[in-house]
C-alpha cells in the first residue's frame, strides 16, 4: 500500500484530499502537514512513499524549498506538486528541485488520480495544460537556441528526478557502487533507477543513454531552460 503524505495549508483542500484518496484502495493518507517545515520533519521521521505538496504554504518556507530540502536525506519519495500556479518558471523551478510531476488544482479528480498512481509508477507527469506552458516557455526566443526541444520536453515527461540524477553521475563517469556511495543508497536502489532508465530508452547500456542525450545536447540545453536568474529556489 502506497503511504501518502499531504502538504497544503488549505484545510478545505487537505479535507478534499484525504475525501479523494479514501476509496482507493492502493493508497493511505498517513498524515497532514500544513507548512514545509512541517513536511519536512514529518519526512525524516515517516517517509512517506508520495507527497501531495503545495507550492506557496508558509513564509518560512515554500513547497519547492521543502522537496530541495528532503531531497538530500530521502531520494525514494516521490512529489508531486498540485498547485495554483501555472508560470512556466515555477514550472521548471518545481522539476529543478526535485517534483516527479505537476499539476494545477484545476486538475479533474481522474487526472489527480491517474497522476498520483502514474508517479508511484516511476512515470512522471505533466499534464497537457501544464505541458503546453511549458512548450510555450521553451519556445521563447532567449532560450531556442537548440532545434530538440521536442524531445527535451518528452524527456522531462518521462524521466524522474532520481534518474535524471542518476543519468548526470553516469555521464560524470561515476560508477554504480561510485554512486551509491555518493547518495548513500543501496546497489539494488540504484540498479533498479538503471533499468527504468534502460527501458524508457529501450537501449542496453548507461553510456548509449548518456551518448544519446549528448547528441540532442540535453544536459546543456536544460542547464539553460532550467536556470534561474538568483541561486534560490523561485519566489511563490
Amino acid at each position: 500500500m502506497v503511504q501518502v503524505l499531504i502538504a497544503d495549508d488549505d484545510y478545505n483542500m487537505r479535507v478534499f484530499l484525504k475525501y479523494l484518496l479514501k476509496p482507493e484502495k492502493d493508497f493511505k493518507v498517513i498524515g497532514e502537514t500544513q507548512s514545509g517545515i512541517e513536511t519536512i520533519e514529518f519526512c525524516r521521521k515517516n517517509s512517506p512513499d508520495l507527497v501531495l505538496i503545495d507550492i506557496n504554504m508558509d513564509y518560512q518556507m515554500d513547497g519547492l524549498e521543502a522537496i530541495q530540502t528532503i531531497r538530500l536525506f530521502n531520494s525514494d519519495i516521490k512529489f508531486v506538486v498540485l498547485t495554483v500556479f501555472d508560470d512556466e518558471r515555477v514550472i521548471v523551478d518545481a522539476f529543478k528541485t526535485g517534483a516527479d510531476s505537476y499539476l494545477l488544482k484545476s486538475a479533474s479528480v481522474i487526472e489527480i488520480i491517474s497522476t498520483i498512481q502514474d508517479t508511484v509508477n516511476n512515470s512522471a507527469v505533466i499534464t497537457s495544460e501544464v505541458g503546453n506552458r511549458l512548450k510555450k516557455y521553451l519556445q521563447k526566443p532567449e532560450i531556442e537556441n537548440s532545434s530538440h526541444y521536442i524531445d527535451v520536453i518528452r524527456l522531462i515527461m518521462s524521466l524522474t528526478a532520481t534518474e535524471i540524477e542518476i543519468i548526470r553521475l553516469k555521464k560524470n563517469g561515476l560508477s554504480s557502487e561510485m554512486i551509491c556511495q555518493k547518495k548513500h543508497i543501496e546497489m539494488g536502489t540504484v540498479r533498479t533507477h538503471i533499468n527504468n532508465i534502460l527501458k524508457k530508452f529501450q537501449m542496453e547500456k548507461m553510456q548509449d543513454v548518456v551518448f544519446y542525450l549528448n547528441s540532442i545536447s540535453f544536459f546543456g540545453f536544460i542547464d539553460q531552460a532550467l536556470s534561474t536568474d538568483d541561486t534560490g529556489v523561485h519566489p511563490c
